[in-house]
């Protein structure tokens, strides 16, 4: 005999989280082609805005929806400087580097979405490595000096 099996309703947040997100998802298209024909609307800035705060909440690096030049260049740093150092058995040059979960963490870290200690101790989990290894040390010398 088959059960009838029951789906787990969601909860209001989970909701309300997927409805804005696919608004925003919606809208993006639209206020990125108004914005490159050099739009100055109130409106729109909200919208943009708006949709980079819920990046933020959802984890969502800023450059995954947009270019970011500053982060692009960061990262060409990184390759310049540290083709050869290692986060535990993983080479930044030959695999960090193509690897999109780090990319996406060291765009997260590099836009200020999380903290310095945040990133290297999900360095440190994820490629199990020390705090203080080469590979690590080497990305975090390639930042801007504030």
């Amino acid at each position: 005999m088959l059960r009838a099996t029951r789906k787990k309703p969601h909860s209001l947040a989970s909701v309300t989280s997927r409805i804005r997100l696919a608004a925003i998802s919606a809208a993006l298209p639209l206020v990125l082609a108004a914005c490159a024909n050099g739009t100055q609307d109130p409106e729109l800035t909200n919208v943009i805005e708006e949709a980079r705060r819920v990046q933020t909440e959802i984890g969502i690096a800023p450059d995954a929806a947009r270019p970011d030049p500053a982060y692009e260049g960061f990262l060409d740093k990184v390759q310049k400087n540290c083709p050869l150092a290692r986060i535990g058995s993983h080479s930044i040059r030959w695999e960090l580097l193509q690897d999109p979960s780090f990319l996406d963490l060291t765009s997260r870290f590099y836009n200020g979405i999380i903290s310095r200690q945040n990133y290297v101790d999900a360095l440190s989990g994820s490629y199990n490595a020390p705090a203080s290894s080469p590979g690590i040390r080497c990305i975090l010398d390639q930042l801007p000096k504030q």
